[in-house]
């Protein structure tokens, strides 16, 4: 409830376009292209704003963090927020993209590093 999941929202509300992201990494509609790049390893969710995504890179087995947005920054809801993220997200771990995005100076122990991608998403 902290994080803003309730059953009072409508469908177009942030926790909806969430699951459907994670739904397209977790299943994809069939066999998941970027097996070989990266699979999804969790996520937590930081606070009513954003959450953190965990991947394994396919290269080295390493678990990144990745920091995205629930909300826009006024807290408003986009409608199919990250939608096409899933697409995104594999050419940009196969060919070292998170590195051009800020890193979050916080440990982790659930992953070796974190990019924050909320202000780039």
């Amino acid at each position: 409830m902290d994080a803003g999941f309730s059953a009072d929202r409508r469908a177009g509300q942030y926790d909806m376009n969430y699951f459907s992201m994670l739904r397209q990494f977790l299943y994809g509609g069939g066999r998941l292209w970027f097996e070989d790049i990266f699979s999804v390893s969790g996520f937590l969710v930081l606070n009513p704003r954003s959450h953190r995504l965990y991947v394994t890179e396919g290269a080295t087995g390493e678990i990144i963090g990745i920091d995205l947005p629930l909300t826009e920054a006024d807290g408003t809801v986009s409608p199919g927020r990250g939608g096409t993220f899933p697409s995104v997200l594999p050419s940009l771990i196969e060919y070292d993209g998170l590195k051009s995005h800020r890193p979050v100076a916080s440990r982790d122990d659930y992953c070796a590093r974190i990019y924050d991608l909320s202000e780039w998403i």
